[in-house]
């Protein structure tokens, strides 16, 4: 992100910690709010989107009577397109904001997820409709803004000994608790209660993230101030 800013390469502390000191960084870590809030948010989207994404296109064949090749190479363009369109208006809206106030990159991605959510239900519900396509590319466009905005926020609220950690955490927690157990979870709904409900937890999934990510602009600025501290102080 443009407004990110690094300290000078003599100012981080390159050594490898001790294992003891390690460990409590990841403590320290996850009792920093924003980061908290940050990697849960985005926990909860990449369980939507693995849940879509594993689905999706199995529900196209069901609904619209496409083939499974069709279905899967039309999801699979749409999200590729509205991943770099959404990723990159999500960084440029982000950036621009930012300058107006140090919530703006949660406040972002609090908006796209939120966005998403009814744009995901008429995916969903029009499935069958030749809208469909433009449909599934609003909704991914909207999900796709945090990218940028919330890996910035990870840089803005740790400081420079810890970043390679935080971010080895986040992703962690993010696959752990989203896309490695969300086709799993919506398959077993499916079993029990149809592939429309199955993927009706898909936008629930976002509300929780969009609300994640409200409740991270209220002490965002707090967490940046420290991060800034400790990195003078280093």
């Amino acid at each position: 992100m443009a407004t990110v800013r690094e300290p000078a390469p003599d100012r981080v502390n390159r050594r490898a910690p001790p294992r003891g000191e390690s460990l409590g960084a990841y403590r320290d870590l996850l009792r920093n709010r924003s980061y908290l809030l940050n990697s849960l948010a985005l926990a909860a989207m990449t369980f939507a989107m693995g849940g879509l994404a594993a689905w999706f296109p199995t529900f196209l064949v069901r609904e619209a009577g496409m083939g499974l090749a069709a279905a899967n190479t039309m999801f699979g363009a749409v999200t590729v397109v509205a991943g770099v369109v959404g990723t990159l208006a999500g960084g440029w809206i982000g950036d621009r904001l930012q300058r107006r106030t140090r919530k703006a990159y949660f406040l972002v991605s609090g908006a796209g997820l939120l966005l998403g959510v009814p744009t995901t239900w008429l995916a969903l519900a029009y499935a069958a409709h030749p809208a469909a396509p433009a449909l599934i590319f609003l909704a991914e466009i909207f999900l796709f803004l945090n990218t940028g905005p919330l890996n910035a926020i990870i840089v803005n609220v740790t400081p420079p000994g810890v970043r390679a950690r935080a971010f080895a955490l986040n992703i962690f927690l993010i696959h752990i608790l989203g896309d490695a157990i969300s086709p799993t979870i919506l398959g077993a709904i499916s079993d029990a209660a149809g592939l429309r409900a199955a993927l009706s937890l898909a936008p629930l999934a976002l509300v929780l993230s969009g609300a994640l990510c409200l409740a991270g602009a209220r002490g965002v600025e707090r967490d940046m101030d420290a991060a800034a501290r400790m990195t003078n102080d280093q």
